[in-house]
C-alpha cells in the first residue's frame, strides 16, 4: 500500500483549517479540523512511499501514529485516497497514446474509482471494436468521438457518396471530396487518432458494439443481423427537430428495435405503413439536419457506447434519450421488450434514468 490522495481532485483550502477535496458535488469531500502538522501530512501523500514508510513520515512532522492512523481509514473511507502500488503499467498499445488521452485518463480515474482502474478502461477501450453503420452528420461525428476517446477499431460503414451537408465539426471537414463517406470518415479518424484501425481485426467477423444511424429512413435489416449475430447494438437518429438516442440492444436481455416499433403499433395501428414509406424512399426535399444538434445526438451516443465499452449498464437499455430544438430539451422515454417480438428478450434489464436520479449530498467531514 502506497497512499496517494487522488491526483484528479482539486485541492482546495475553504480556510485555515478546511481542505476541500474535488469541485463536484457528487464526490467532493471536506476535511476540517486540520492543524499545521495533519496539513504537512496530508499533503505528503503523494504515493511514493508504503505504509511504513508513511508512518516514519508522521513520526518526522510530530503526528502521532494514532492520528495518521485515523486521517488514512478516513481519507480512504470518503473515497479520496487509492493505492499507488496498484496502479497498472500501462499496456504497450498505449505508451503513445498517453500523452493525447491524459485528460480522458484522469477523468476516468475519477468515474471508476483510482488511477488503476481509469487506466484499465482506458486499456479496454483501446482493444475494443466499434461498427458505426452510416456516416453522415450523426454517424461520422459518432465515429470521430469514439476514436478520439481511445476505442481502438472504429469500423465506419457507409458506401454512399459524400454530400456537402454531411460536413460537421467533428469528423467531415467543409473541403470533403472523396466520394464514399467511410472512404472520407477513415482519413478523418486517422487524422483524430493516427493509432485507430478503421477494419475489422484479422479473424473477426462481428464487432463488439454497433451504432446504427438510419439517417431517417428506418431499415430493419442491420438491426435484425445484429440480433442474429449476438451483437449489442445503439441506434440513433435525428427525427426531423428531434434527436434520439436509443434504444441500446443488449440481445436477448432488453428491448429491440423491432420491440418499440411493435409498441408504438399498439397505440398507432397505422405504423407499420408509415414505417414502409419512411424505409421505401427519401421526403421531397433536404431532410433537416441541424448541425448542432446532429453533434449533440453523437455525443450522447458515443457516451453510451463508451459506458458499455467501459463496463458499465448505458441509460438508453430499455429506454431512448429525445433532444428537441431549439433549446436542447432533453427527456427520456422507457421501453419493455414486447411479448411479439421474436427477439428473445423477456424483462427489462435495470438501469438508472440520469434524468430523474437526485444528486447525492455534499460530504463534509471533520478529523477528530
Amino acid at each position: 500500500m502506497r497512499p496517494l490522495l487522488k491526483p484528479a481532485l482539486r485541492r482546495l483550502w475553504r480556510d485555515r483549517q478546511t481542505l476541500q477535496l474535488g469541485l463536484d458535488p457528487a464526490r467532493a469531500v471536506l476535511l476540517g479540523g486540520l492543524d499545521p502538522v495533519t496539513t504537512r501530512f496530508v499533503e505528503h501523500l503523494d504515493g511514493t512511499r508504503d505504509l511504513a514508510r508513511t508512518y516514519e513520515l508522521a513520526d518526522r512532522v510530530g503526528l502521532p501514529r494514532a492520528r495518521a492512523a485515523a486521517v488514512l481509514d478516513l481519507l480512504a473511507r470518503e473515497d479520496v485516497l487509492e493505492d499507488a502500488s496498484g496502479r497498472p503499467t500501462p499496456v504497450p498499445a498505449l505508451p503513445h497514446e498517453r500523452a493525447r488521452l491524459g485528460p480522458d485518463l484522469t477523468s476516468l480515474a475519477l468515474v471508476h474509482g483510482s488511477g488503476g482502474a481509469g487506466l484499465a478502461a482506458l486499456d479496454r477501450r483501446s482493444r475494443a471494436v466499434v461498427a458505426v453503420h452510416g456516416a453522415g452528420r450523426v454517424g461520422a461525428a459518432v465515429a470521430g468521438l469514439l476514436a478520439a476517446a481511445g476505442v481502438g477499431h472504429v469500423v465506419p460503414a457507409d458506401r454512399r457518396p459524400v454530400r456537402a451537408g454531411d460536413a460537421g465539426p467533428v469528423a467531415y471537414g467543409w473541403d470533403a471530396e472523396r466520394p464514399r463517406r467511410e472512404t472520407t470518415v477513415r482519413a478523418a479518424l486517422r487524422r483524430l487518432a493516427p493509432g485507430v484501425r478503421c477494419a475489422l481485426p484479422a479473424g473477426r467477423g462481428t464487432p463488439d458494439v454497433a451504432v446504427l444511424v438510419p439517417e431517417g429512413r428506418p431499415d430493419p435489416a442491420p438491426g435484425a443481423r445484429l440480433i442474429r449475430q449476438r451483437v449489442p447494438h445503439l441506434y440513433a437518429d435525428i427525427r426531423e427537430t428531434t434527436g434520439v438516442i436509443g434504444p441500446f440492444v443488449l440481445v436477448g436481455r432488453s428491448a429491440c428495435g423491432r420491440c418499440l416499433d411493435l409498441a408504438r403499433s399498439d397505440r398507432d395501428p397505422a405504423w407499420p405503413r408509415l414505417l414502409a414509406q419512411l424505409a421505401a424512399a427519401p421526403g421531397p426535399g433536404e431532410p433537416p439536419c441541424d448541425v448542432v444538434l446532429a453533434t449533440e445526438v453523437a455525443a450522447r451516443a458515443a457516451l453510451q457506447v463508451l459506458t458499455f465499452v467501459d463496463g458499465g449498464l448505458p441509460t438508453t437499455v430499455d429506454g431512448t434519450v429525445e433532444i428537441e430544438l431549439p433549446d436542447g430539451l432533453t427527456r427520456r422515454r422507457s421501453w419493455a421488450p414486447h411479448a411479439r417480438c421474436d427477439c428473445g428478450a423477456t424483462r427489462p434489464a435495470q438501469v438508472v434514468d440520469p434524468i430523474t436520479r437526485a444528486a447525492p449530498p455534499s460530504r463534509s467531514q471533520w478529523v477528530a
